[in-house]
């Protein structure tokens, strides 16, 4: 079936209670997946993997215990027809302090080079694909068209739309 994924910057984590938090919402009769994982060197590890449709939004939590850099990955999953939909919303990272993989005084563009952390959201893209200035703010409630660094995957056959209003 179609898949359609966001991803994170990649990431360093400080601190002892980091959470990844978010909003989604899964209602339909042929609903399919919401998989929420993390990618590391070692491979991916997935946090959680929800199937069931709710009344509403519903928060989901999940604890990150990485202590290398690494990225994350939601990536909803289409049920076999029409009659099923899947929303994310208002993604951040709490509990702790998010760093940059190239250290703290760098931000890590998606290819992975580094650049000056005050190059990061001064209006002037420094790193090759921009992902400096796409990476603002650090919570994303995906308002006015705004993925805030969250990136479709490329090689999916679906993507991920933005759109304002009510879920039902």
């Amino acid at each position: 079936g179609d898949t359609a994924m966001v991803q994170s910057h990649w990431l360093s984590l400080s601190g002892n209670d980091c959470k990844l938090s978010f909003y989604y919402h899964m209602e339909g009769r042929t609903l399919g997946a919401l998989a929420v994982q993390t990618e590391d060197s070692s491979g991916v590890t997935v946090l959680g993997n929800l199937t069931a449709s709710a009344d509403g939004w519903q928060h989901g939590v999940y604890s990150l215990k990485q202590s290398s850099e690494f990225r994350i990955s939601i990536t909803g999953y289409a049920g076999s027809s029409y009659e099923g939909d899947i929303a994310i919303d208002d993604i951040s990272i709490v509990g702790c302090k998010v760093m940059s993989s190239c250290g703290q005084s760098k931000f890590t563009c998606n290819d992975k080079s580094c650049v000056s952390m005050t190059s990061e959201c001064d209006f002037e893209q420094d790193c090759n694909d921009g992902s400096d200035e796409a990476a603002c703010p650090s919570t994303c409630d995906f308002e006015n068209k705004n993925t805030c660094g969250w990136v479709n995957d490329p090689n999916a056959e679906v993507t991920w739309d933005l759109h304002q209003g009510p879920t039902s």
